[in-house]
């Protein structure tokens, strides 16, 4: 026949917390290799008794991980209001308290502090044993040390937060689109560089941002990714802002792959109008001095610090007979020689 192990109540032949025999006391009873098994398992088990301050009636050899002693466990019964960290243990001790009166069973989790000050993250799952008249004689339960799992999920939680900051406060538009172009997700600038809410633009498809005549190429730039002749796409793309205006911005996205599978579109875009604009605004510039340059009829030329001509203009070569290349090849102090007239005396 099958042995059953467990922790049971036996009237008036074990001692209490404090050392008294006559009361119910839980105690392992069954085959020893089940004991041992329990005994051992690095996973805490516990019999409390039901009311404030839940005096431990038993705690496996696990429970000296925290540097308490299994005997100073079972013989203090205000061993849980020194472990349980401070500012946990009004709440753990209330729900505990209206679990023995409801008569559900508990899941949380809270911090104990060991014997050397240190934190320990715990998530505690117990319930109410009853004798066969259904009164309660103990809680019993079982805990398992999270603390790895905690301090992970905080430093996850730290590393999300950065980067959500960084995402929000970026001064370039960031964003996601699936596949069809439908927008999912978009930071502030993007907000604040093309005047849509962030509601409205996410319900917004690339279409009504890229500007007509340049909606085949963003396209075809997303192919190229899809189909795996780009890892990556930067190029120069025309929208349209939500008052119609245009602007010019610096495109550098990527694929999103889940298991290998493409499933959206991530990218930083860089308004790059103004600078679009200035550039153009200086080749205008540029071409403008230059028809100055070209055409005036004054010699005009320039030289670098060290005497060497740079430049010369169409009216120069007129009146030295030297051409821009010869000139650039004389120096000022060349012997006296340089720019003396070749054309003949009349």
């Amino acid at each position: 026949m099958k042995k059953n192990t467990e922790i049971e109540i036996v009237e008036g032949d074990a001692p209490d917390a404090a050392g008294r025999n006559g009361s119910s006391h839980p105690v392992i009873k069954g085959d020893s290799m089940f004991r041992g098994f329990i005994e051992n398992l690095p996973v805490l088990f516990y019999a409390v008794q039901p009311s404030p301050p839940f005096t431990p009636l038993y705690v496996s050899p696990a429970f000296e991980r925290f540097g308490y002693p299994v005997d100073k466990w079972r013989s203090d019964p205000e061993i849980w209001i020194k472990v349980i960290h401070p500012d946990d243990r009004q709440w753990v001790f209330d729900q505990t308290a209206e679990s023995t009166q409801s008569g559900t069973e508990v899941d949380y989790e809270y911090r104990i502090i060991d014997a050397n000050g240190n934190y320990h993250w715990v998530r505690d799952r117990g319930c109410l044993i009853r004798d066969r008249e259904g009164n309660v004689l103990y809680r019993e339960g079982v805990m398992l040390d999270v603390t790895d799992r905690k301090e992970t999920e905080e430093a996850l939680k730290v590393s999300e937060e950065r980067f959500r900051n960084l995402f929000e406060n970026a001064n370039d538009i960031i964003y996601v689109h699936d596949l069809e172009g439908n927008y999912v997700s978009m930071n502030k600038a993007a907000e604040r560089i093309f005047g849509y809410t962030r509601d409205i633009a996410l319900k917004m498809n690339m279409a009504e941002i890229v500007a007509p005549e340049q909606l085949d190429l963003a396209r075809m730039k997303l192919r190229e990714k899809l189909e795996g002749r780009a890892v990556e796409t930067a190029y120069e793309l025309e929208c349209l802002k939500k008052d119609g205006a245009r602007l010019t911005l610096e495109v550098n996205s990527s694929v999103i792959k889940e298991n290998g599978v493409p499933v959206a579109v991530q990218g930083i875009a860089r308004d790059v109008t103004e600078r679009k604009s200035n550039e153009e605004a200086m080749r205008e510039s540029e071409n403008k001095y230059r028809d100055l340059f070209e055409n005036a009829n004054d010699l005009i030329y320039t030289h670098d610090l060290r005497g060497n001509f740079t430049s010369l203009n169409r009216t120069g070569e007129k009146i030295t007979g030297y051409s821009r290349k010869e000139a650039r090849d004389e120096h000022l102090a060349g012997g006296g020689s340089a720019f003396r007239s070749r054309r003949p005396a009349r």
